[in-house]
């Protein structure tokens, strides 16, 4: 199921507000974004200094002073750490004991053995309603204007539960399709497009070395790759 990018800002969020854990560069982004569409978010991060200083670039926007107290804030929980497994594992061992019945989404570039903690202490032990794994392919930049690609999965207590929490709020960031099956899957996707795009950023690297290596400007080069390209086939 695929919910395009859509600027009408659900009225449960805008009522219950939406915590934010991670104040990093992209947890500023969905900060941004839920702020600019007037959901009031409340963050939190390691560095209490750094979710200040995303708290004063935007409105309706509160710090709390613990990772429990910011899940406590909100229905809905946005998990946007550093993606390293250990912490991922570590925000998974904080959430066991704090998310009861919450919905929460780890926008988090994850391997397979973190999606199934989410699953094992976010959604099992922790008895969240819903945990979602999302794959977001895009930058800071396109999730403020809503122009981010995700790709989710996860697990529910509740059917209906993907349609009334999960896509109304990832599809504030951009288009985004669900696949059920586990929050595994979308770990899956992740993979799937890092080996799609390495080739091609291998093929641009030897590109530009050739070119550089001839006595082309390398950014004369890539602007040739810009130029549109007419094909004639005999």
């Amino acid at each position: 199921m695929t919910r395009t990018n859509s600027i009408q800002t659900p009225k449960e969020l805008v009522e219950e507000g939406v915590s934010i854990i991670g104040a990093g560069l992209m947890g500023a982004a969905y900060t941004a974004r839920l702020s600019k569409l007037g959901v009031r978010v409340t963050i939190w991060n390691r560095t209490l200094s750094k979710a200040d200083s995303v708290a004063k670039a935007s409105p309706r926007v509160k710090v709390a002073g613990t990772l429990a107290d910011c899940v406590r804030a909100s229905k809905s929980v946005i998990v946007a750490c550093s993606p390293a497994p250990p912490a991922i594992g570590w925000v998974c061992e904080q959430l066991a004991s704090t998310v009861r019945d919450k919905h929460v989404t780890f926008i988090v570039d994850s391997g397979l053995a973190q999606a199934r903690m989410m699953e094992e202490l976010v959604f099992e032990k922790g008895r969240a309603d819903s945990v979602t794994n999302a794959a977001l392919f895009g930058s800071a930049a396109g999730v403020t204007e809503g122009q981010a690609i995700l790709n989710a999965s996860g697990k529910t207590a509740m059917a209906g539960t993907v349609e009334e929490r999960v896509l109304p709020l990832l599809g504030l960031f951009g288009a985004t399709a669900y696949h059920p099956g586990g929050a595994a899957t979308a770990a899956l996707f992740a993979m799937a497009g890092h080996l799609a795009f390495m080739p091609l950023a291998y093929g641009l690297m030897h590109y530009t070395a050739l070119m550089d290596k001839g006595g082309v400007d390398p950014k004369l080069a890539l602007g040739y790759l810009k130029t549109p390209t007419r094909i004639v086939l005999d």
